[in-house]
This record gives C-alpha cells, sequence and structure tokens, in this order.
C-alpha cells in the first residue's frame, strides 16, 4: 500500500514535461563531475523519468543501473534484512516534508546507506542521496532529484544509517538521535551531506 505522503502529484501539465526534458540534459552535465549515478523520480508517473549512470557499459555492475520499467535493477537488490530500513526511511521522511513549507521542503537533504547484491555471493554497499527538485503547481513535490554511489568507506557488516539535513545550516534533523556510528562514519556522512568528497 502507498504511503499517504506519497501520494500522486495530479497538477503536471505536457509543458512541464518539456522542461523535464531539459533538466534530463542537465543530468549529463551534472554526472560529468560526481562519481555518483544522477535521477530524477517522477511523483506524478511514479517511476524515474531520467537517469544518468556513472559507468559505461564495461563496468561489472553497470547493468544494475541501466533504466528499466521506471526503476533501476539495483534497487530491487537491496539485501533482505535493509528493505524494512530503506521503507521505513522514506515512508518517515515523506511525512516530516508534508508538514513543511514549500521553501522548507528544497532545503532538506535525505541520505541513507544500505547493502545490495551485486553479483552471486558478492554484496556492495552503496549511499543514497535526495533532494526535492521541484514541485508541481499546487506546490506539491513533483520531482526527486537523486544520487547512488558506492559507499566502500563502510564496512558491510554494520547496519544502514539515515540522516537528513538542512542544507543551509547543517543541522541533522529528523534522525538526530540515531547516534549509533563511530566518529569516522558520521563525520563522511556530513560532508557528504554537505555536498563535499570524504578523502
Amino acid at each position: 500500500m502507498a504511503h499517504p505522503h506519497f501520494a500522486t502529484c495530479y497538477n503536471v501539465d505536457k509543458t512541464q514535461y518539456v522542461e523535464l526534458k531539459v533538466a534530463g540534459e542537465l543530468l549529463i552535465c551534472f554526472s560529468e563531475i560526481t562519481n555518483g549515478t544522477l535521477g530524477l523520480f517522477d511523483m506524478h508517473q511514479k517511476d524515474i523519468s531520467s537517469l544518468r549512470p556513472s559507468m559505461g557499459d564495461e563496468h561489472a555492475t553497470a547493468h544494475l543501473f541501466r533504466l528499466k520499467n521506471g526503476t533501476i535493477p539495483l534497487l530491487k537488490n537491496i539485501v533482505h534484512d535493509d528493505v524494512p530500513f530503506v521503507i521505513d526511511t522514506i515512508q518517515k521522511s515523506f511525512t516530516f516534508l508534508s508538514k513543511a513549507s514549500t521553501k522548507e521542503k528544497k532545503q532538506f537533504k535525505l541520505i541513507l546507506d544500505f547493502c545490495c547484491n551485486v553479483s552471486k555471493g558478492v554484496r556492495q554497499r552503496f549511499i543514497l542521496k535526495l533532494v526535492t527538485f521541484t514541485f508541481d503547481k499546487k506546490d506539491k513535490i513533483w520531482l526527486i532529484l537523486f544520487s547512488i554511489s558506492p559507499f566502500s568507506e563502510k564496512p558491510l557488516d554494520e547496519k544502514p544509517q539515515r540522516r537528513m539535513f538542512n542544507v543551509t545550516n547543517g543541522q541533522c534533523i529528523l534522525f538526530e538521535k540515531e547516534q549509533t556510528m563511530t566518529k569516522r562514519p558520521i563525520e563522511i556522512l556530513r560532508l557528504i551531506a554537505e555536498g563535499m568528497t570524504a578523502k
């Protein structure tokens, strides 16, 4: 059952989809300066409308990042133990955003990590970052910009984590009480949330 705050966005017309094509072209430019796969999730169509993988077809896991039936195969390969965590994170985040003003919705960045099965017997950790990209005519969230990147800094045997930041002041909100990580992983996530590269 769909989450009530993940409701269909009805206030989008053909003109806006013409503009969306331009936004998709911008992803190609952005992907040249980031190490993550970039995409736009369409709340109206309930699928990924634009995607720019960060790797070529020659990469061993490239098939997991190709757009197929409105989604990315990688997301269907999330390990069983992490699936409830990912679903809970998305639901709580949209519940929170539904109560925020239009201005505030564009100030928050959500990040979470999880493990995926990339091939038989092989797991890899990834980090997912999401921000509100644009709204429909009634200021409901229409497009969500996301990035998925490998997250090798964190061991596979550690539990997944999530954080939501206000990008204007760096304040951690919503999941701020979930501080079970060591100092180093927390610092890495903080830098990623601020759009910096962790070294």
